[in-house]
Formats: structure tokens, sequence, C-alpha cells
């Protein structure tokens, strides 16, 4: 099993957001230059440090094949208390996904999504 790479969209909003890194990464050459890809999990990792964003990738149950959702947490604005702040699940239909890392890849680039740039 090995820990899987982001997408390059993912690893150039990280990049816009201020995410340089020390975790292990892989570079992309791209017309604009090198570009790290980092892991799903280090990411993740710099999320839930830095920003105080926890993801959550959940299994739906009472199904035959796998499908997963997410949720992100963390604190809204000047709220002292953590919370959810979106669930995959909550969206009218439910948002699915066949694998595990597809959850998680679309909820790092959410939550990449509503931090401020850098």
């Amino acid at each position: 099993m090995r820990d899987e790479l982001v997408i390059e969209s993912t690893a150039k909003m990280a990049a816009k957001k201020g995410f340089k890194g020390s975790i292990p990464m892989k570079n992309l050459v791209t017309q604009e230059g090198v570009l790290w890809l980092p892991t799903q999990s280090g990411l993740q990792r710099w999320l839930r440090e830095k920003h105080e964003r926890h993801i959550e990738v959940k299994v739906e149950s009472y199904v035959e094949k796998p499908l997963y959702y997410y949720s992100v947490f963390g604190r809204y604005k000047d709220h002292k208390l953590i919370i959810c702040l979106v669930n995959s699940g909550d969206r009218g239909s439910i948002e699915k996904f066949d694998t595990y890392e597809k959850a998680l890849e679309v909820a790092l680039f959410y939550t990449l999504n509503q931090l401020e740039d850098v």
C-alpha cells in the first residue's frame, strides 16, 4: 500500500494557500514550472495542524459496494468551538465517491478553496 499523491489542481491550490511542505513529495514539471505534489495524508495533516481543518472520510452503511463521503470540521470565523463546516452527505443528493482516495481528494480541494490566499 502506498500513500496517494494529490492531483495537479489540488497541488496548485495548496501552493496558492501557502503550502510549502516538508513532507515527502514528488515534483511535476508543468508549463508554469515545477509543481510539488504532496501526498494526500501529508496535505491533510498540514490542513489540520496549520489551519485547524479536520477532514473525515466515512463509508456509507447498508450498501453492497462501499461508497464514501466526507465531512470537514473547523472553527468558523471567530467561533471558539469546532463545528462541522461541510458534510458531502448533506448536499440534497448525497455526494458519494467510489474510493476513499477520491473522497479525500475532493475534501482536500474543497477545504483549501475555503482558505484565504497567501
